[in-house]
């Protein structure tokens, strides 16, 4: 089983990259002579790690995740000292049995006393989407004094105790089992916030609106932005019978039309670059299939009546 122990100084290089391998890309601030411990066990999808230490506290910031970005959840289950998650201007307050999910690929802080111990179930992305919808809210924490939240925490407890008896696919198998359980938990959990996709949809389409002239603007870049991750972007907008891809042409197409219909006078090509048409011809394209016209045709339907001048006889 792989083990690393903490170095004896401040911001120990190689504490940093052996939480990094497991969590994702992070930055590390650590009181001096820090003491910690990593144990995991992984199989091609999934991952259980258990983290114990002194205190420290843990940055995930916006730029690691655009350099290393994960598309996994993770499921952290507290299981001694205290602690606190915050992501997405919300804070869990960790304790003995407190589990709280979060997807890997959202700015995160973490901090934690002295003594502190966790469980950490790592998953792909894909297979939460599958199971919660809506997904992808910051750091859901999840009820485990009852119910199924109490039947998941006992399960991951027992699936770590018994880890090393079972094979890959067994393994696998009840990883599986474990994210159905905290899926349904998470379903259920009530502090989730309503709310919460309509704020991201309405942060989304801001951001598409203020960056739409930028030709390289795509799904990735305004996930990247945002701090999301690209496949929760689609699944908010796909709750709005639209994706990244189509808003962000439909705004470019109706700031587009509203210049041609201004009667401006500046060329068609350069209306389309400074609408973020990477060239004319797709401008002309979209735009024809979009609104059943031309951009020539709007722009002559729309230029202001020339005035005769008649000379009396």
């Amino acid at each position: 089983m792989p083990v690393y122990e903490g170095g004896e100084r401040v911001a120990d290089e190689r504490w940093s990259a052996a939480v990094s391998e497991q969590h994702g890309r992070v930055r590390i601030a650590t009181p001096q002579h820090y003491r910690g411990r990593l144990t995991w066990q992984r199989s091609e999808r999934h991952r259980m790690v258990c983290w114990s230490g002194d205190e420290e506290g843990v940055r995930r910031a916006p730029q690691d995740v655009r350099r290393d970005p994960r598309g996994t959840f993770s499921l952290f289950a507290a299981v001694r000292g205290r602690g606190r998650v915050e992501q997405g201007g919300r804070r869990v307050d960790l304790a003995r049995g407190t589990m709280v999910l979060c997807p890997a690929d959202r700015a995160t802080a973490l901090w934690h006393g002295a003594g502190f111990a966790a469980v950490a179930l790592v998953v792909p992305e894909a297979s939460v989407l599958g199971r919660w919808s809506p997904v992808g809210r910051p750091a859901t924490a999840l009820d485990r004094g009852a119910g199924v939240g109490r039947v998941a925490f006992e399960l991951l407890r027992t699936l770590w105790g018994e880890r090393a008896a079972l094979t890959e696919r067994e393994f696998d198998t009840v990883c599986e089992r474990a994210v159905d359980l905290v899926c349904l938990a998470a379903a259920g959990a009530r502090d989730a916030g309503s709310g919460h996709g309509a704020a991201v949809s309405a942060s989304v389409r801001r951001f598409v609106e203020e960056h739409a002239d930028d030709p390289a603007l795509d799904g990735p870049a305004v996930a990247a932005a945002l701090g999301w991750s690209q496949r929760y972007v689609q699944t908010v907008l796909h709750d709005e019978g639209t994706t990244p891809t189509a808003l962000i042409r439909e705004v470019r197409l109706e700031r587009a039309r509203a210049r041609l219909e201004q009667g401006t006078t500046t060329s068609i090509a350069r209306i389309a670059a400074e609408c973020g048409f990477a060239s004319p011809g797709a401008f002309s394209t979209a735009f024809r299939r979009r609104f059943g016209l031309r951009p020539v045709d709007v722009r002559r339907t729309s230029a202001p009546a020339r005035a005769v001048s008649v000379r009396p006889r």
